[in-house]
């Protein structure tokens, strides 16, 4: 239920891609975006710092 509670808001961004034969990429999607977003970070961590 906690598990749940924290990640649902940020998987259900990503329910507007429509299933492909039956099977929901949307968690592929949004651990892609999550990976992304993390590169972004520390690359702009990365400039900050020097």
């Amino acid at each position: 239920m906690f598990l749940d509670r924290i990640v649902s808001p940020f998987l259900n961004l990503f329910h507007f891609i429509p299933p492909i034969f039956n099977i929901d990429f949307s968690p592929i999607i949004a651990l892609i975006v999550l990976e992304l977003v993390e590169q972004g970070f520390f690359f702009l961590l990365r400039i900050l710092i020097g």
